[in-house]
C-alpha cells in the first residue's frame, strides 16, 4: 500500500505543486500604494488637461471680445475728441469775434460822443450865442478809466459878444459815498501843488481834459463843474454819473 502511494506520487499522474514567493504584508501594501498613486496622478493630469484645453478656448474668445471692445471704444474716443476740438475751435472763433465787435463798439461809441461834442460846438459857434454870461459849459463828460480812476472832458465856450479872453479857474465838486457815508471833495485840493490842468484861459473855446482819483472803495455819485473868475463862481453845471 505504501509502495503504491509512493509510485503514484512519482508518476506523471502525480498532483502538481505551486511554489509561491512569500512577501511580507508591508511590501504588498507599499506596492499597492505606488499603483494607487500612479493611477491618481494620471487621472488628475488627464482631468487638468481637459480643463486647460476647455479654459484656453474660452479665454481666447474673451480676449478677442475685449480687443473688439477696445477698438470700438478707441474709435468712439477719437470721434468725441474730434467733436470737442471742433466745438472748441468754434468757441474760440466766436469769442474772438465777440471781443473784436465789443472793441469796435467801444471805439464807435467814443467816436460818436466826440462827434456830438464837436457838432454841438460848431452849431453854437455858427448860431451865435445870446447868453449874457461871458463863459458857458457847452459839454461835459465823466467816464471811469479804472477801479478808482475817472476822466473828465469839458468844453468851455465864450459868449459871442465877449470882447476879451476869459481867464479863471475850474473846480470839480465830487459827491461820493465812502464807508456808507456821503462825502464831498473839491478839486483841486488845497494841498495839490500843480493846478495847471484846472486853469481856464478861453478865447472862443477851450477843451479841458484830465484824470482824478477817488479814495479806495468810494462810489462816485455826481460831479458839479464850477468856473470861477477871481474866486467868484461865474458858471456851474452838474453831471450825473
Amino acid at each position: 500500500m505504501k509502495y503504491k502511494l509512493l509510485l503514484r506520487r512519482m508518476s506523471v499522474s502525480a498532483p502538481r505543486m505551486r511554489i509561491k514567493t512569500y512577501r511580507p504584508w508591508y511590501v504588498q501594501a507599499l506596492i499597492w500604494a505606488v499603483i494607487g498613486g500612479v493611477i491618481y496622478v494620471g487621472g488628475k493630469w488627464v482631468y487638468q488637461s481637459g480643463l486647460s484645453f476647455a479654459g484656453h478656448s474660452v479665454l481666447v474668445k474673451k480676449v478677442e471680445q475685449m480687443e473688439e471692445q477696445v477698438q470700438a471704444l478707441t474709435v468712439e474716443r477719437d470721434d468725441l475728441n474730434t467733436q470737442v476740438n471742433a466745438a472748441e475751435s468754434r468757441w474760440q472763433m466766436e469769442k474772438s469775434t465777440q471781443e473784436q465787435l465789443s472793441h469796435q463798439i467801444r471805439l464807435l461809441t467814443a467816436e460818436n460822443n466826440r462827434l456830438k461834442e464837436e457838432l454841438g460846438f460848431y452849431q453854437a459857434m455858427s448860431s451865435g450865442s445870446e447868453e449874457t454870461a461871458d463863459i458857458a459849459v457847452r459839454s461835459a463828460r465823466i467816464s471811469q478809466e479804472g477801479e478808482d480812476h475817472w476822466r473828465y472832458r469839458i468844453l468851455l465856450m465864450q459868449n459871442g459878444k465877449a470882447r476879451q479872453d476869459f481867464t479863471g479857474q475850474m473846480q470839480l465838486l465830487l459827491t461820493l459815498t465812502l464807508d456808507g457815508k456821503s462825502v464831498m471833495i473839491t478839486l483841486p485840493e488845497p494841498t495839490t501843488a500843480n493846478h495847471s490842468q484846472f486853469e481856464v484861459n478861453v478865447r472862443r473855446f477851450q477843451k479841458l481834459e484830465g484824470i482824478f482819483n477817488l479814495p479806495a472803495g468810494a462810489v462816485l455819485k455826481s460831479v458839479q463843474i464850477r468856473i470861477l473868475e477871481r474866486g467868484v463862481v461865474r458858471v456851474q453845471q452838474s453831471v450825473a454819473i
